[in-house]
């Protein structure tokens, strides 16, 4: 299943910014299309140690 950003965010309880700032520092990240799109994020371990 592919997941945009807001939908994640809403998983998480935060915003789409906090998301792609998580994505800048490289937190977390996710697959890209050939557009390069975010498709799906394949490492959500936000608020694990």
């Amino acid at each position: 299943m592919n997941w945009k950003i807001n939908e994640i965010a809403n998983l998480y309880d935060i915003s789409a910014h906090t998301l792609r700032y998580y994505e800048e520092i490289n937190l977390v990240v996710p697959n890209r299309g050939e557009n390069n799109y975010r498709i799906v994020y394949i490492r959500m371990n936000i608020y694990n140690n």
